[in-house]
């Protein structure tokens, strides 16, 4: 499979300008919501600095 060169720019991109606080918030939201959401018996600790 030939992947285009535009394809590769963002790939290049240092990891600090692609993963914002953001995107870790919303991440971590969705972390949650699918725990809080499973069937199973769970029990979660965190250090309470999380937007959760």
């Amino acid at each position: 499979m030939i992947i285009p060169r535009k394809a590769r720019v963002p790939l290049a991109m240092p990891m600090e300008t692609t993963i914002t606080p953001n995107i870790l918030k919303l991440n971590e939201i969705e972390a949650f919501t699918k725990i809080a959401t499973s069937p199973n018996a769970k029990t979660v600790i965190t250090d309470g600095k999380g937007s959760i």
